[in-house]
């Protein structure tokens, strides 16, 4: 078949383009799961904070930990929005 021969690695190339297809729904709905908890935790995390200032109790989070902790969450809600905006460019595409 001429097409084939034009083309030998067509199949892979659509079967990449399948599997890829089926990751970014996975992650669709993943990432849509967690961004609202993630961002609730964010504002409460935020109000602790601010009350507790000068707090120290072991195996709580408190001062320095609790702010390097809402940080690390605002890294991960900065991730998903990223992986997101990856996502529906991939949609786009028709992947």
């Amino acid at each position: 078949m001429p097409f084939r021969l034009d083309q030998p690695d067509y199949q892979k190339r659509w079967r990449w383009g399948q599997r890829l297809r089926e990751i970014r729904e996975e992650i669709g709905a993943l990432g849509g799961a967690l961004l609202a908890p993630l961002r609730g935790l964010i504002s409460r995390a935020q109000d602790l904070a601010a009350r507790a200032v000068g707090a120290v109790q072991t195996g709580v989070l408190a001062g320095e930990s609790l702010n390097r902790a809402v940080q690390a969450v605002h890294s991960m809600v900065a991730a998903l929005e990223q992986l997101q905006a990856s996502t529906a460019e991939l949609g786009a595409l028709g992947l």
